[in-house]
């Protein structure tokens, strides 16, 4: 009988030990997961670009008085209208600004060889920069035009 029970007090003894290693265990994993969570979710950064828009909602934005410039990667001169756009943005008294990428898939289908801005969504030809106001185009300055009419802004 003795030796049953010092059997048993081993048994209980063992079963305490591997029940303490398992909790152990727990909160250590425990520990390090929530220090990963932290860390992932301190240097996890989502920008939302509302800059950049589709032609399908040019007429949809809340201002009455905006400009839109979209560009097309065919046109060599994109960058360089896109560096005086940007200038002229941060300009205190410019108005809003928008970008159309004609290059993406929402906006392709409105690429062609021939500009047509009589539509209820034009069609571009190549890069183009646009003045809408009351949810009308006013103003349209294609090619070298855009440098042209940015830097008058700009100065």
């Amino acid at each position: 009988m003795e030796e049953f029970s010092f059997s048993t007090k081993k048994m209980i003894i063992m079963a305490i030990i591997i029940l303490i290693v398992i909790i152990a265990f727990y909160f250590i994993t425990v520990l390090v997961l929530d220090k990963k969570k932290t860390k992932s979710s301190e240097s996890t950064y989502t920008a939302i670009q509302y800059d950049e828009i589709i032609v399908g909602n040019m007429y949809k934005q809340n201002e009455t008085e905006y400009y839109i410039l979209a560009t097309t990667k065919s046109d060599d001169k994109a960058s360089s209208y896109m560096t005086n756009y940007q200038n002229y943005s941060k300009k205190e008294d410019s108005i809003k600004t928008y970008t159309i990428d004609l290059d993406s898939g929402f906006n392709k289908k409105y690429l062609s060889s021939e500009s047509d801005f009589t539509k209820e969504y034009p069609t571009f030809k190549t890069s183009t920069l646009l003045k809408i106001t009351d949810k009308q185009i006013t103003d349209i300055y294609e090619g070298e035009e855009i440098n042209t009419f940015l830097e008058s802004l700009i100065n």
